[in-house]
């Protein structure tokens, strides 16, 4: 609810740039998606009207028309959703050995 009232707040002067840092951090997830429905219906009534967010959540990302992923403070890559995500890679799930972990007592032995 202190996400949407923020939001609130920030829409009664009419922006033409909207700025959200992380406005769905904590939130819960039917909140999130609520929230987010807001902003699409509030950008579609409002198409001149730019909205700028920083979000740590690629699903909410690829929710706009252009990305910027940064890392401390560099710019990693820009472009659009399906071009800024990294190729899918191929490889065979393996199952993990109990032998490989490091604090498991060996055989035979009790902890």
């Amino acid at each position: 609810m202190k996400q949407k009232l923020g939001l609130c707040c920030a829409l009664i002067h009419d922006p033409d740039l909207l700025i959200l840092d992380e406005p769905t951090t904590g939130v819960d997830p039917l909140s999130r998606r609520q929230f987010w429905d807001l902003i699409e219906q509030i950008r579609a009534n409002r198409p001149g009207m730019s909205v700028l967010v920083a979000t740590a959540y690629m699903e909410e990302a690829e929710r706009f028309d252009w990305l910027v992923a940064m890392s401390a403070g560099r710019v990693l890559t820009t472009g659009r959703a399906e071009a800024s995500r990294p190729a899918p890679v191929n490889r065979r799930w393996r199952r993990p050995s109990f032998n490989s972990c490091p604090n498991r007592p060996a055989r035979g032995t009790m902890p």
